[in-house]
């Protein structure tokens, strides 16, 4: 049998991703914050801070009591926080890249000896914000993506030696709590602004009018499932990509910025 271990695997993708694996003949470690969070009997779950250190150890720990391999580990663990990169507090960046670079970091590090050992797979959750060109107000989740794009690349290029492959995926839109609280963090935004009132509530209206459409988290389960059995996998794969975001950045950065400029004219 087949055994991976998901970050974030409580909510949203990370959850369906483990309820599809296990469903499929997969043995499921699923990182969690609670243990109520999936109700699957087959997939153990286990209590997994990425953002600390003793945590992932206490966690790689347990898992290697009952494993003596992992041939695939899943970093979905992150989050995303809206926000004027002027106007919120620097703490805000060190928590989000806290987690969704250093998380990342942290897990494929401590567990890789129980990758190693099966020539396992590394998929990282990047996002289709890691490849396009930065959006006004969301440059928090933004930044931690590239990190995670370049992150990706440097492994993938140091663990070809090792026989071990590192895959990103990019998802856009899916049903997920992420996606529901876009609303919210534009309000949030403009209770909190004292310089962008105006650009807020122009672009959260813009945001509300956006035509692309927003998948369901078995899909892009169902992905995983194919990259992890296929014997050469691409590099990385987008799913889902908002068209807004390809139009945009058909233009050059000089040309983006008078795009964004025109939002308040």
């Amino acid at each position: 049998m087949k055994t991976v271990l998901i970050t974030g695997a409580g909510t949203g993708l990370g959850r369906a991703t483990a309820e599809y694996l296990s469903k499929n003949g997969y043995q499921v470690f699923a990182g969690v914050n609670h243990h109520d969070e999936i109700t699957d009997p087959n997939i153990k779950k286990i209590s997994l801070n990425v953002s600390n250190t003793k945590a992932v150890e206490e966690a790689y720990s347990l898992v290697s009591s009952m494993t003596d391999h992992l041939d695939a580990i899943i970093n979905f663990a992150g989050f995303m926080v809206m926000g004027s990169l002027i106007e919120e507090d620097p703490s805000v960046m060190e928590k989000i890249l806290n987690v969704n670079v250093m998380g990342m970091v942290r897990v494929n590090k401590i567990f890789f000896p129980l990758l190693e050992k099966a020539k396992g797979r590394i998929i990282n959750i990047s996002s289709e914000c890691g490849i396009y060109g930065a959006t006004p107000f969301n440059g928090f989740y933004t930044a931690s993506k590239h990190a995670v794009e370049m992150y990706s690349d440097a492994l993938r290029r140091e663990l070809c030696y090792l026989g071990v492959k590192v895959i990103k995926i990019r998802p856009g839109a899916f049903k997920t709590k992420m996606q529901d609280g876009t609303k919210a963090d534009f309000d949030n935004m403009l209770a909190k602004t004292t310089h962008y009132l105006l650009v807020m509530k122009k672009m959260g209206s813009l945001a509300e009018k956006q035509t692309g459409k927003i998948e369901e988290p078995i899909k892009l389960a169902k992905l995983i499932y194919k990259v992890l059995n296929i014997k050469k996998p691409k590099i990385a794969y987008n799913i889902n990509i908002a068209g807004e975001m390809k139009m945009m950045n058909i233009f050059s950065d000089s040309m983006q910025d008078k795009l964004y400029q025109a939002v308040v004219k």
